[in-house]
């Protein structure tokens, strides 16, 4: 008898071992199953959430990084959008500011509006992303680098803010802006254009002051930079032309237009020509009748 009573608890220390070690390898094949859904579902915290993918180098060839497209402003890329034109999404909220230009990069758009905020929605659904708020109008175009976007405010900073979380990377004091910031390519330094008739050269990873030039009037045009990015290009109010080196700020030339105000008049760069426009001296409507002959004064 006592052999046998040793046997039954031989066997049930057994079948209890067994079972303690299924219940623990079940419990690690749930884990790994779970970590298994994790990653390849999206949800509101997995890696294929808009908010954690990774970010790419921006191309040219597919985004829209800053106003005007590029430094120079040429308003041209080599993607095609074929017909049929229609609606994808669209989206009524709030007020914009007729120059505002949409920029989008890695399938985020960034507009700003005349409320004080900057809005980031997905490019292709118009998903809200994030919302970011300043004290003044939004009243032109950021612009997008790999890892924030870049914005003035008429509140009379200029501001960067992660494409990633959203988090304020800095802010500094540059005067009240109706203008877009111009990006060089590298993604390095930001120019910055106020109606305090200044312009400002900003580090873009800390927002420290390169330089300050005060042109005398106020800067209604945002600045965009020469094909080979040596040279700044604005205009300001007293409907002067300026071009000024990237380096320190120093003026190259400056030359005083026709016209009554460069207001909404952003120049373009082609090549190594510098285009302007200004604000006629006579009504619009009354161009229509008196001909290029009056156009020519302008």
């Amino acid at each position: 008898m006592l052999t046998q009573r040793n046997m039954l608890h031989a066997a049930s220390f057994v079948l209890n071992k067994v079972r303690h070690q299924y219940a623990i390898g079940c419990s690690i094949l749930i884990l790994i199953i779970t970590s298994l859904l994790f990653v390849l579902i999206p949800t509101p915290f997995g890696p294929h959430n808009i908010e954690a993918r990774n970010v790419r180098e921006i191309d040219p060839d597919v985004d829209w990084p800053q106003l005007g497209h590029d430094p120079q402003r040429t308003n041209a890329t080599s993607l095609q959008v074929d017909p049929p034109y229609c609606y994808t999404w669209k989206w009524y909220e709030v007020p914009l500011a007729s120059r505002v230009q949409p920029v989008v990069a890695n399938g985020r758009l960034f507009i700003g509006s005349m409320n004080s905020v900057m809005y980031a929605r997905e490019a292709s659904t118009g998903a809200s992303l994030r919302t970011f708020q300043t004290d003044g109008p939004l009243r032109s175009s950021a612009g997008v680098t790999n890892d924030a976007f870049i914005f003035t405010s008429h509140d009379g900073y200029t501001y960067a803010v992660s494409v990633n979380d959203g988090s304020l990377q800095w802010k500094t004091r540059t005067g009240p802006s109706v203008t877009a910031p111009v990006l060089d390519s590298r993604g390095i330094w930001a120019y910055v254009g106020s109606v305090e008739g200044t312009l400002t050269a900003l580090s873009i990873a800390d927002g420290n002051v390169r330089w300050i030039v005060d042109s005398g009037a106020p800067i209604l045009t945002s600045p965009y930079m020469s094909l080979d990015e040596t040279k700044v290009f604005f205009g300001n109010d007293d409907i002067e032309a300026v071009a000024l080196r990237i380096l320190d700020g120093t003026e190259v030339w400056s030359t005083t237009l026709q016209g009554q105000s460069l207001m909404n008049c952003d120049p373009v760069v082609n090549g190594t020509t510098v285009i302007y426009r200004s604000q006629p001296l006579y009504n619009f409507h009354l161009l229509l009748y008196e001909g290029d002959d009056v156009m020519d004064q302008a």
